[in-house]
């Protein structure tokens, strides 16, 4: 398993809804335009790491997710701590250094990236230092809605499948107070994105590429 997923835009295949011409003028667009983010966010379990590569693809960026990296790093450093904390606190601090390796890639994406993970209201302040540190020019996010008790029931199914080093399941206390901050950031443009059912990807596309000034 590698730490992140990569699109690679010279594949023969052209994006859905996208001409080859119009391809290459979006790439050249960013590059000249600045580095861009594109995050894919919302609550866990509704929909981002389906909808995230489908998106990458189709805008010809390389793809960035959180829990990818954070399990990659708890395969090579283990799921349990080395020391006496709890598993919840070497979750975290796992967590942490994904995020700092997610924003070091970014870093050196020359045109951008699409990000996959699950910012809320109160981790704003972190994501926009992240993007600053990528000296990024330009953010869309894309915020995956699905009612929160939807969100819940997806989360407790996929538990039992889950890698392990993210602990136990998630507490009541813990869902109600992430529900609570369970917002889109705006650090720049939104869209709201019903993920319960199928998601026009080509439409999708076509927003990002407008806000983007990739049009």
């Amino acid at each position: 398993m590698t730490g992140f997923r990569a699109s690679d835009p010279t594949e023969n295949a052209t994006p859905a809804g996208t001409t080859a011409t119009g391809l290459v003028g979006g790439l050249v667009g960013a590059r000249v335009g600045g580095r861009v983010a594109i995050l894919v966010n919302g609550l866990p379990a509704s929909g981002k790491s389906t909808l995230a590569p489908r998106l990458a693809r189709a805008l010809g960026l390389p793809l960035f997710a959180k829990d990818v990296i954070k399990e990659t790093h708890a395969d090579v450093l283990g799921v349990h701590p080395p020391d006496d904390r709890p598993q919840r606190a070497w979750n975290a601090a796992l967590g942490r250094a994904a995020s700092e390796t997610m924003w070091a890639l970014l870093a050196d994406a020359p045109l951008g990236a699409v990000l996959e993970s699950s910012w809320r209201a109160d981790v704003r302040p972190l994501v926009q230092a992240g993007l600053a540190q990528a000296n990024v020019a330009r953010t869309v996010e894309i915020w995956c809605d699905v009612p929160a008790d939807v969100s819940y029931d997806r989360d407790r199914i996929r538990w039992a499948s889950q890698h392990r080093i993210h602990g136990a399941r998630i507490s009541a206390a813990e869902w109600t107070a992430m529900v609570a901050d369970g917002r889109p950031l705006a650090l720049g443009p939104v869209r709201r994105v019903d993920t319960t059912g199928p998601v026009d990807v080509d439409a999708l596309t076509a927003w990002c590429r407008t806000e983007l000034g990739w049009a």
